[in-house]
């Protein structure tokens, strides 16, 4: 359970990542 928490976070935290860079690219 603490894994799959753990793994769900990073993906997520990924994406914002991702997504607020290419919002500053625009």
């Amino acid at each position: 359970d603490y894994l799959a928490t753990e793994s769900t976070r990073e993906m997520a935290y990924t994406v914002l990542l991702e997504h607020a860079l290419s919002e500053r690219e625009r």
